[in-house]
């Protein structure tokens, strides 16, 4: 083998090496991953109380209604 090619070769080895060592990606995954889990969470619980608070706005709005009504009266 030449001397250029094994040249080649250890930068390409060296950079792989360094590549592996650095630990910057891995922590933005992670941040990336809880941020994810983080957004199924409220995203799950804006869907569970959406039922619910319907029911309660609709609740409200009736209560409204004959409020209103026997002001009239």
């Amino acid at each position: 083998m030449c001397a250029r090619n094994r040249r080649k070769i250890d930068v390409v080895m060296q950079t792989l090496s360094r590549f592996a060592r650095d630990e910057g990606g891995a922590t933005s995954l992670e941040y990336g991953l809880i941020a994810g889990f983080v957004s199924v969470a409220i995203l799950s619980a804006v869907v569970s109380m959406g039922d619910s608070s319907g029911s309660i706005f609709s609740s409200l709005s009736t209560d409204l209604d004959a409020a209103a009504a026997a002001t009239k009266n």
